[in-house]
């Protein structure tokens, strides 16, 4: 044999044996679950199979409380170890621990879970479990129980393989849909946890957007919209989107939506999530359709500001995450027209926020106050980051605009963050990213207005701007008048 061919096997031999233990360190595991019903009752059963620790004790962890929900273990029954050893349950830590012989290298569980409530799913119950006889939706939170080695958010690899009937029965996740044997690579924590896994009667729309695959998983029969009317919108949102973003690098992208039960009135809400969006609406006469497309359009706009463009420290930026959603979300329908909406609906919806925010019991609270708790226990609390980043969003845009004589706007500032999106948004940050656009040092109207929370004085603002505005019931309104329309950039619809 020659030295050079000598040579080049070693190195292949020394690349496999990398490779191999490469992964071999990743961590893995799977998954088997099965929905089981009869006519009145309905339940996931889990087995999984894992990778023992070698100390001889393994501990997995299970969420009891996130998005605002506690007692999620109340979904978790009839937990076993399925190989020898001892299990015990520590639910206060979120934990379940297992003794094993130190020599074992996997492990097997099986669960149940189940819907912990009776009666109908509600806007209060969505970001629970809910699992029928028909169907169940299930976040990734809430269905598999993990590893604690897997929850150190670097990425490992699973496998889920349903035992669902083959006809007459979907599948949809936030990792693909029509797959019974589900191979996921390379996702972290975060990732798992913030994710949609629908099943049942599910009706998918498979769209194709410039070579990307969107799926919309919807069921029931929508008395306000037939299917065609949703897809429609989804593929309208996410082109617009995309295209001011210059973003078409996401190949899979997956849309579920359910109905929830309200008599009386409209009611819908959405979440954002890993590579989807969840989106539960009262289904009954009432259900006003725009209010989908803004839902839509919000938590479609998340997969940029919130998921690329993340928080430093979560609740302290909701200002930006929620607020500059709102905005563009605002934005984003006047300007590339969807549903046939236009500037006189962006104007329309800027001064019901504006209404919303001075007439809040907490308008003028430090930002410091939207925590964790307030956030989740106080609708005030709840509203006050839309509503005070959306109309500072609004001020900021026409400031960059009068200062560069239209020459720039907030959407420069926007995709300039997007760029840099491997740097966390912290207030420093934002500021340092702004103040090249405007004249003035932005950062005391910045502190006084979003950290230290005293309430925007529009009269002066929109003067300022050179806005068209009134005065009613003491809050300055725009005016939907050609002037306003012609500064806020809304002149024609986008090619």
């Amino acid at each position: 044999m020659s030295y050079k061919l000598h040579f080049f096997l070693v190195c292949f031999i020394l690349l496999i044996m990398t490779s191999c233990r490469e992964a071999s360190d990743k961590k893995s595991l799977s998954y088997e679950i099965s929905h089981k019903k009869n006519s009145n009752d309905a339940l996931l059963q889990v087995d999984m199979n894992f990778e023992a620790s070698e100390d001889g004790t393994t501990t997995l962890i299970y969420q009891d409380k996130a998005w605002g929900q506690d007692s999620l273990f109340n979904s978790i029954r009839d937990i076993r170890l399925l190989s020898e050893g001892k299990l015990r349950i520590e639910r206060d830590s979120n934990k379940i621990v297992v003794e094993h012989d130190p020599s074992m290298e996997r492990l097997k569980i099986s669960y149940t879970l189940e819907q912990d409530y009776k009666g109908p799913t509600t806007s209060r119950k969505v970001y629970r479990p809910i699992i029928q006889p028909e169907y169940f939706q299930v976040f990734g939170q809430n269905l598999l129980i993990l590893p604690e080695s897997a929850t150190n958010n670097e990425a490992f690899d699973l496998s889920i393989t349903w035992s669902v009937p083959e006809k007459d029965y979907s599948l949809q996740s936030s990792f693909g849909n029509h797959q019974r044997n589900q191979i996921i690579s390379d996702v972290t924590q975060d990732e798992l946890y913030s994710s949609v896994f629908v099943g049942g009667d599910f009706r998918i729309h498979d769209m194709d957007l410039q070579g990307n695959q969107v799926a919309l998983a919807i069921r029931d029969s929508w008395e306000a919209f037939d299917d065609s009317t949703m897809v429609e919108l989804l593929k309208n949102t996410l082109m617009a989107q995309r295209k001011f973003w210059n973003d078409h690098s996401q190949p899979y992208f997956s849309v579920t939506m359910i109905p929830i039960f309200e008599p009386n009135g409209s009611s819908w809400q959405g979440t954002g999530l890993t590579n989807s969006f969840a989106l539960a609406a009262s289904n009954n006469e009432y259900l006003e359709v725009q209010g989908l497309v803004y839902l839509l359009n919000h938590e479609l706009q998340h997969n940029w500001i919130g998921l690329t463009i993340k928080n430093d420290n979560e609740e302290e930026q909701y200002w930006f995450s929620e607020g500059f959603t709102d905005y563009y979300t605002m934005k984003n329908i006047a300007i590339n027209r969807i549903y046939d909406l236009d500037e006189k609906f962006f104007i329309q919806e800027f001064n019901s926020k504006l209404k919303n925010l001075y007439k809040s019991p907490v308008v003028a609270s430090p930002n410091s106050e939207i925590n964790y708790d307030n956030f989740w226990k106080d609708r005030h609390y709840s509203d006050l980051p839309y509503l005070r980043g959306a109309v500072f969003a609004f001020i900021l845009d026409q400031q960059i605009q009068r200062d560069s004589n239209g020459g720039k706007s907030l959407d420069d500032v926007m995709k300039q963050l997007h760029e840099n999106s491997d740097t966390k948004l912290s207030h420093p940050y934002f500021v340092k990213t702004v103040n090249p656009y405007l004249k003035e040092d932005f950062e005391p109207f910045f502190n006084r207005h979003i950290v230290d929370g005293e309430p925007f004085e529009m009269e002066t603002i929109f003067k300022d701007l050179g806005l068209d505005y009134q005065v009613s019931d003491s809050i300055p309104q725009l005016n939907d008048t050609p002037l306003n329309i012609s500064k806020l950039g809304f002149t024609s619809p986008a090619p």
